[in-house]
């Protein structure tokens, strides 16, 4: 590949905007090695493009403008930006260093980021919600100057204003299950976490006398979770109830544990598990098919080829038989085959070579190879007498 101008110019932006070389390189399709030997063709250190200041607006501008010329590689970039979190129009604008650190989901709902750890959830915790890194929501609230410690001391907000923001964020059914499975980790039900501050349900949710002969309220249950509860019970596996409700097979289990957790008339988790794992008929039927080949002689490959199945399926199946029957079943093997050939043919071999026939008649007549034959001639012991050397 030729390079441009522009495109040196774009890599000098991107490392002094704090961007490594290694997450440069990709963009250009080259290895981080030809861009470095690159720069320094060009009189730049990489140490020293680390240390220097952003670009002037004006000179990034252009700078920007010229590299998007070339349609491909400014594709390549716009995809690194978003894998980034980071938007174009906000990179135009900005240093990456400054954008990186406050990508547009954070600012999007950054009202919702204060009010979830003013009412005692972990940073750590938020940023999951997200999908960022923690730094991030630091760098945040630190870009609006607060600090973590700080808000977690401070009052929640009024209830319109909660009810307000939760109610935007949960507008995505997506954004929805989200804070829901975040919540469901500390028992928290979402119906109530709109009603209430978090940090009052989280109490009331580790309080020893909440749960005392009864379910207490603040912990009761949706309808759906309840069907799914009873459709688990009902012994339906998590893939079929995940699949009818839309969500995933994780999700299923999260909220069976959570119904043991709060329920008096707790599932039975093994005792399911067993049920959903109990053989159906066609199964048992083909199992049966399986046994009977068996017994009449055939081996692993001629019962897997006769009921188009795989041999180690074959295989189990005995195999499970025979650990509790009381006369297991021996299968005859291919080994075993073609050991008896190897037998025939070996004493074959042997009957013609006490006739006094040559070992390359003997490999013609039954269409074996010549180490074959010496071979089972030297089994037998009737190698021939090494000659006297030519004098």
């Amino acid at each position: 590949m030729t390079w441009k101008p522009q495109y040196v110019d774009i890599v000098v932006l991107l490392l002094r905007e704090g961007v490594s070389l290694h997450d440069i390189a990709p963009i250009f399709s080259a290895h981080p090695e030809k861009l470095y030997s690159l720069l320094y063709s060009y009189g730049f250190h990489l140490n020293k493009l680390k240390k220097m200041p952003p670009l002037p607006q004006e000179e990034r501008d252009e700078v920007i403008r010229r590299f998007c010329k070339h349609k491909v590689k400014a594709k390549k970039f716009r995809s690194f930006l978003d894998s980034r979190g980071v938007r174009f129009s906000d990179f135009a604008a900005q240093p990456f260093q400054v954008v990186s650190r406050h990508p547009a989901v954070l600012q999007h709902y950054a009202d919702l980021i204060f009010l979830l750890i003013r009412e005692g959830i972990k940073s750590c915790v938020v940023a999951s919600l997200f999908s960022v890194d923690p730094n991030n929501v630091a760098y945040l609230l630190k870009s609006h100057g607060f600090k973590v410690m700080k808000l977690k001391h401070m009052p929640p907000l009024p209830q319109d204003e909660r009810y307000r923001i939760i109610q935007e964020f949960c507008e995505k059914p997506s954004n929805e299950e989200k804070l829901r499975s975040m919540l469901d980790t500390y028992s928290v039900c979402l119906e109530d976490f709109v009603t209430q501050p978090f940090r009052t349900l989280y109490e009331r949710v580790n309080d020893k006398h909440a749960h005392n002969g009864h379910v207490d309220a603040i912990l009761r249950l949706s309808d759906r979770d309840k069907e799914i509860a009873e459709l688990r019970r009902s012994g339906k596996t998590l893939a079929i109830i995940a699949q009818n409700y839309g969500i995933t097979r994780e999700r299923v289990r999260q909220i069976v544990l959570r119904y043991n957790k709060i329920s008096d008339n707790t599932i039975d988790i093994k005792a399911v598990n067993k049920m959903t794992r109990s053989p159906t008929p066609e199964q048992l039927e083909r199992r049966e098919k399986i046994l009977e080949l068996c017994r009449s002689g055939l081996t692993y490959k001629e019962i897997a080829n006769a009921l188009g199945i795989s041999k180690g399926h074959v295989y189990n199946t005995i195999y499970d038989y025979n650990r509790t029957a009381e006369h297991p079943l021996n299968v005859r093997s291919e080994q075993d085959e073609k050991n008896e050939e190897y037998k025939k043919r070996r004493e074959k071999i042997v009957k013609e070579r006490k006739k006094g026939k040559t070992i390359h008649a003997i490999a013609e007549q039954l269409g074996v190879s010549c180490a074959a034959v010496c071979k089972a001639i030297k089994k037998a012991g009737l190698t021939r007498p090494r000659r006297s050397p030519k004098k």
